[in-house]
């Protein structure tokens, strides 16, 4: 008994396979597994053979891998012989699989049902709706020399292999062609609903109504299912505006820009050069090079065409430019596309945390230009007192006396509020966000300590030493001696031919301090320049010392 079950168990352990049961619903029917068979089952039987006619069709049977092929098999017999290089995991009367670089369709006795000669087989989803699980069609698109066809869960070819395009518009619309036989519609049974006339592949319009967009000599237009003209073809671009809700369209016609309803009304005439961007409640429009500002909502104009450049810097507000490259000046406007700073601002303006806006003095030239603080409203609520800030997240870095970030110069924290919520101590202040959550470390270093501080500006307990200032004077202590040492071998006079071929006398002095003297013929000239420059040149010389 115990001989028996160790048997059952090793057979167990040496196929590692799982039972495989009803088809389940794949976007794509190849999957490859990673399973290692150790012994080998027993042999198989021939491609395109059925195993002895006594044996019933099995209903299950386990998935199954040898020397990197795939099969079936149940109770020791290879109904389907590892001969695949992928092969379909749900073991079905219809199965898809690959050999010799080819995609066809067996059964579960391994009999071909549909030829090796596809270069792919996928299977066809319904379309997809929010919240709801792909299901599939009962339907396959095959792929063969660059061309698409369809055919049923029976194998049943449906659809012809000789389209470049076969989309699924909805349950029994297809959207087929390609540039030689044009494109057009047609239902499951491959009859043609509207002709194979048009120069690209129809898309949504709208569902309820069914009406299809596509193009005739690169001109976009609207039909319905009957074939009708909805909006004549005659623009250059049609852009759906609002996800997932559409709520107008961008056009292009005659190399302008305008705007429809969703029924195809023009709602402004195509009088623009670009839609240059949309945010907030405003777009950005050109003209004449230049940018304007008008609503989202009634497409009013809210700023002339007047503005160089924009660009966003913050989810509330937009940077303004005006003259370019020289001469310029910024401003800022806000995302209701009201003016909060007038373009007056040499230098570029940052969004800092909350409604906070940092600018530099204003156009006339300053000896030094600090930045001040205004809010939403454009009130300058701190004066130029800032030389250095720079946004970490919720906060604002800031420092009076520094000239770049990397300085050891004290900086400050302020909060969202414009408060400063920490003394000018610190060498060093950034912001991590916690993994998986919304709140924030605040990591800080001063002199000698570092830790990390509360969302008030306070140190926490972890502010401890750092030991670095003593490490560093160690380090200095080093290199002196190190210095010293080498000094001492260079004591004296050497002489050699520079890289130019003159004769060349370095005489160390100092540690810090070395002259050269360049013999030119008859003439001497000297040049005194540093100990490092000095010990660097010699090995470009034939060098000799002289005691």
């Amino acid at each position: 008994m115990r001989l028996f079950l160790f048997i059952l168990f090793l057979n167990i352990a040496t196929f590692g396979i799982s039972q495989v049961g009803e088809p389940e619903i794949e976007s794509e029917v190849m999957e490859e597994v990673e399973v290692e068979m150790v012994d080998s089952p027993p042999p198989p039987s021939p491609v395109g053979e059925k195993p002895n006619a006594a044996k019933e069709i099995p209903t299950s049977a386990y998935y199954g891998q040898q020397n990197g092929r795939y099969g079936f098999y149940n109770n020791q017999d290879w109904f389907v012989p590892p001969v695949y290089d992928e092969l379909d995991k749900v073991f079905s009367d219809f199965m898809v699989a690959k050999k010799s670089g080819k995609y066809g369709m067996i059964d579960r006795l391994n009999n071909i049902v549909i030829p090796f000669e596809y270069d792919k087989i996928f299977k066809l989803n319904k379309p997809y709706k929010r919240g709801q699980d792909r299901e599939w069609l009962g339907l396959y698109r095959m792929e063969k020399d660059g061309k698409m066809g369809m055919m049923d869960k029976t194998g049943k070819i449906t659809i012809p292999v000789k389209y470049s395009v076969v989309g699924i518009m909805e349950e029994n619309i297809y959207s087929l062609g390609s540039e030689e036989l044009g494109y057009g519609l047609v239902d499951q049974n491959h009859k043609i609903l509207i002709p194979f006339k048009y120069d690209s592949p129809l898309q949504w319009v709208d569902k309820k109504q069914k009406i299809f967009q596509t193009q005739i000599e690169k001109k976009i237009g609207w039909i319905d299912l009957k074939d009708q003209v909805v909006l004549p073809f005659e623009y250059e671009e049609l852009k759906m505006i609002g996800y997932p809700k559409v709520r107008y369209y961008e056009y292009m016609k005659n190399g302008k820009w305008g705007f429809m309803d969703l029924n195809g009304k023009i709602l402004v005439g195509p009088v623009y050069d670009g839609i240059v961007k949309r945010a907030g409640q405003i777009i950005l429009v050109g003209i004449d090079d230049k940018i304007g500002v008008i609503k989202d909502n009634d497409f009013k104009e809210i700023i002339p065409p007047v503005f160089d450049k924009t660009e966003k810097i913050s989810q509330k507000y937009l940077m303004v430019q005006v003259g370019r490259p020289f001469g310029r000046a910024h401003g800022v406007i806000d995302t209701l596309g009201n003016i909060i700073l007038d373009t007056l601002y040499q230098d570029r303006i940052k969004a800092g945390p909350g409604n906070l806006i940092f600018a530099k003095a204003k156009t006339e030239r300053r000896v030094r230009e600090l930045y001040a603080v205004y809010n939403e409203k454009g009130t300058q609520i701190i004066p130029p007192t800032f030389s250095y800030v720079n946004r970490r997240l919720n906060y604002m870095v800031v420092a009076t006396n520094l000239m770049r970030e990397h300085s050891d110069s004290d900086k400050a924290l302020m909060n969202s509020k414009g408060e400063i919520i920490t003394p000018y101590i610190y060498s060093e202040i950034r912001l991590k966000k916690k993994r998986g959550t919304d709140t924030y470390i605040i990591h800080a270093e001063r002199d000698d300590m570092k830790g990390t501080l509360s969302a008030d500006g306070t140190e926490n307990p972890d502010f401890v030493p750092t030991n670095k200032k003593k490490q560093q004077q160690d380090q200095n202590l080093r290199n002196e001696k190190q210095i010293q040492t080498a000094f001492e071998q260079l004591q004296g006079e050497w002489y050699g031919l520079n890289t130019s071929g003159f004769l060349t006398k370095i005489q160390f002095l100092s540690p810090e301090m070395a002259i050269c003297t360049v013999y030119f013929l008859k003439d001497g000239e000297e040049c005194s320049f540093d100990y490092a420059a000095a010990v660097s040149f010699l090995p470009s010389m034939n060098k000799i010392k002289v005691q």
